[in-house]
C-alpha cells in the first residue's frame, strides 16, 4: 500500500488520503521535533555546553536537513527552486518562527550574543548576496560558504563550555 502511494503522483490521490496525509506529516513533524528538543537539552546538560550554542549548531543543523534535501534534489533542473528555497527558509526561520516565538513567550537575549552573532550573520548575508548578484553560485562560492560554515562552527564550539561547571541547563 505505501509503496503504490509513493509511486503513484499526487495529482490523482483523493483530496481526503492527501489531507490524512498532510495530518501525519505534521503529527510526525511535531513528535520528531519533541525528541529533537530533548536530545539537544540532553546534549547541553551532558557536554555542559550553553543551550543557545546548542541551537545554533546542533538544532539549526537538524531543522535544515528538510531544505537541504529540497535544494540538492532542485538544484541540476532547477536551480532557481533552490535558492528560492534556501532564501524562503531563512525569512520564514527569522520572521515567522522568531515572531511566533516571541509572541508565545518573550525571549531574553543576553547582549554578548548580539555582538557576536549579528556581525556574522549580517556579514554571511553580505557575501550570499555578492555571490548571487555575481552570476551565482559555483563550485568555488560552495566551497567557500562550506569554509565559513565550518569556521563558524568551530568559532561557536570553542567558546561553548559552561564556565560553572554546577551550572546546569533544563
Amino acid at each position: 500500500m505505501l509503496l503504490t502511494l509513493i509511486e503513484l503522483p499526487f495529482a490523482e490521490l483523493h483530496l481526503i488520503l492527501l489531507l490524512l496525509l498532510l495530518a501525519l506529516g505534521f503529527f510526525a513533524l511535531a513528535f520528531g521535533g519533541d525528541i529533537l528538543t530533548s536530545g539537544a537539552a540532553a546534549v547541553s546538560v551532558n557536554f555542559k555546553i550553553e543551550p543557545i550554542v546548542v541551537g545554533l549548531t546542533v538544532v539549526s543543523i537538524a531543522t535544515s536537513m528538510p531544505e537541504m534535501a529540497t535544494s540538492f534534489m532542485a538544484a541540476k533542473d532547477s536551480p532557481g527552486i533552490a535558492l528560492g528555497n534556501i532564501l524562503g527558509s531563512n525569512i520564514a526561520n527569522i520572521a515567522l518562527i522568531l515572531g511566533i516565538a516571541a509572541v508565545i513567550a518573550p525571549l531574553k537575549i543576553k547582549r554578548r550574543l548580539i555582538r557576536r552573532e549579528v556581525p556574522i550573520l549580517i556579514g554571511m548575508t553580505i557575501i550570499f548576496s555578492l555571490f548571487a548578484m555575481g552570476g551565482g553560485f559555483r563550485r568555488v562560492e560552495g566551497l567557500i560558504l562550506l569554509t565559513l560554515t565550518v569556521a563558524y562552527l568551530i568559532h561557536v564550539v570553542r567558546g561553548a563550555k559552561v564556565k560553572d561547571s554546577k551550572e546546569s541547563y533544563p
